[in-house]
């Protein structure tokens, strides 16, 4: 059984705690940025689909090595505590596509699209949620 921690005044016993929070507080800003971007971004994206049409679903363009690429978004993840992961499928081609970017690099242009023939209603991923994926 682990002994209590005996402090030799209240000011040490206070002390003691706003470091315990301070250094609380660094830990899940350390270890919790993606998660913290991947809501915000799902809200974003949420509010905007509300205004979608029923033949519509979410586009994205999005930059990275110096180009910009047009994709139809399937979902967004993240890995604790520095990466959003944007999975879907470009437009033009189809072909599937998974962008990996860090959370000081993300820049994101949410377009509507088309919605894919495929489906019968158009997809909505505004209110998906994953599990963090820490690492």
């Amino acid at each position: 059984m682990d002994s209590p921690i005996n402090f030799s005044s209240i000011d040490h016993a206070r002390s003691f705690i706003r470091a315990m929070e301070a250094n609380d507080r660094h830990e899940r800003a350390l270890h919790g940025l993606a998660d913290i971007l991947h809501e915000k971004l799902l809200n974003q994206i949420a509010e905007f689909e509300s205004g979608l049409g029923q033949d519509e679903e979410l586009g994205a363009r999005l930059a990275s090595f110096g180009q910009s690429v047009l994709i139809r978004v399937e979902s967004i993840g993240f890995e604790n505590p520095h990466f959003i992961v944007f999975y879907g499928r470009l437009l033009d081609s189809d072909q599937r596509v998974q962008l990996v970017q860090h959370t000081t690099q993300v820049n994101v242009l949410l377009l509507a699209v088309a919605r894919d023939a495929k489906h019968k209603e158009p997809k909505r991923i505004g209110f998906h949620r994953e599990e963090p994926k820490d690492t």
